[in-house]
């Protein structure tokens, strides 16, 4: 190790080769934890992938965020909203929805132009947020695994 100006240097890498190289058998560079795969191996005999587990009811999987896994309590999340604004819309129709803010873009600024309508930030848009996520997790797993799935189905069967 060589030292400059009475601190010790870090080695100098022979080359780009050679130190790419040494990533690959370095342990200490890999991520590990909550982002490495969370299936359980195929060899144990028995095991079924984190989605196909029995879910313990819709709230364990809300809290436990494992809604993101499970499309039904993903279904279940973007229902509620609309199940609210529908049963309000039919209890009181002359009344504001509060619900809407759940489902729609709200919070219009009062000074932007007609054509072109601009939105502040508001508490709204992280609920929005947050169904619209739930939403594209179902979406996901329906284009992802049923749409599949289906046509496995019907071309076996054809």
């Amino acid at each position: 190790m060589t030292t400059y100006n009475g601190n010790a240097a870090r080695p100098q890498a022979g080359s780009l080769q050679n130190g790419l190289s040494g990533i690959q058998k370095d342990t200490n560079h890999h991520i590990e934890g909550s982002l490495t795969d969370q299936t359980p191996p195929a060899s144990v005999p028995g095991s079924l992938p984190p989605h196909e587990l029995p879910s313990k009811g819709f709230w364990n999987d809300v809290v436990t965020m494992r809604w993101m896994r499970r499309p039904s309590s993903s279904i279940k999340m973007l229902g509620v909203p609309i199940l609210l604004r529908l049963t309000w819309m039919l209890v009181t129709p002359h009344v504001d929805n509060p619900w809407d803010h759940l489902l729609f873009v709200s919070n219009r600024l009062p000074d932007s132009a007609q054509g072109f309508p601009m939105y502040g930030k508001s508490y709204w848009v992280r609920a929005l947020s947050l169904i619209s996520t739930a939403a594209f997790h179902w979406t996901n797993y329906f284009i992802g695994r049923c749409i599949p799935s289906l046509l496995r189905r019907s071309i076996l069967v054809s």
